[in-house]
């Protein structure tokens, strides 16, 4: 998991801040997914897991409260469509 982007106080974004959004990648390390805060500047965090297949964003079902526990849940999620995911 990689973060690449951040919330901000200021106009200058530091890598520092809080992450709201990272990249997941498989063991060939290519990138899979999203896991993204949708309340970034505000609580209580609402993590969630999508990704861009055949030209649009599927959002996965769940609400979690870490990425590490929206990781969890995605581990073992087949990221090469051949389950239905809903």
């Amino acid at each position: 998991m990689q973060p690449v982007m951040w919330t901000h106080d200021s106009e200058v974004i530091r890598p520092t801040d809080p992450a709201f959004r990272y990249k997941v990648f498989n063991e060939h390390g290519a990138e899979v997914a999203f896991i993204t805060n949708l309340r970034a500047s505000s609580r209580p965090a609402s993590w969630q897991i999508s990704r861009f297949k055949n030209e649009r964003t599927e959002v996965f079902p769940g609400d979690y409260a870490t990425a590490e526990d929206a990781l969890s849940a995605f581990n073992g999620v087949d990221v090469y469509g051949e389950k239905d995911l809903s």
